[in-house]
């Protein structure tokens, strides 16, 4: 199980953690992530959590973890992680993308496929194969 911390702040929310895993920081590191679910009676709600993960986990198990640790919360519709290079996406529903650039008044792209690989680059996230699977059933 990855523990988790709801925080508004992730600066102090993460140095509490450190304090707290300390003796455990060459198996474990603090991971900054942003959250968006929809909660059991269809409410859209985010959060930032600060996460203990265990080093060796890679992002998909990362991704996997902390969808079963949020089932209480509601179905997790996005999983973007701050880092110190900015926000990175690991893990997007099939239709999120699309609906929260309509949802800021933006025009969806044609090929959402390509638009998502030139944005993300190398970064993608761990459920790529699914997301292009539902594009291409759009076309």
């Amino acid at each position: 199980m990855i523990p988790v911390i709801p925080t508004k702040d992730f600066d102090r929310a993460e140095e509490w953690v450190q304090a707290i895993i300390e003796p455990l920081a060459p198996l474990m590191c603090c991971r900054r992530f942003v959250i968006d679910y929809k909660t059991m009676d269809g409410r859209d709600k985010n959060t930032d959590i600060v996460a203990c993960c265990p080093r060796q986990m890679n992002d998909e198990q990362v991704v996997e973890k902390l969808k079963e640790r949020l089932l209480e919360w509601g179905k997790v519709s996005s999983i973007f992680e701050q880092g110190a290079d900015g926000m990175r996406c690991l893990y997007v529903i099939p239709g999120y993308l699309e609906e929260s650039i309509s949802e800021i008044g933006l025009h969806v792209p044609g090929d959402m496929e390509n638009a998502v690989r030139t944005t993300f680059g190398s970064h993608l996230p761990v459920n790529w194969d699914e997301l292009v699977r539902h594009w291409r059933r759009l076309r």
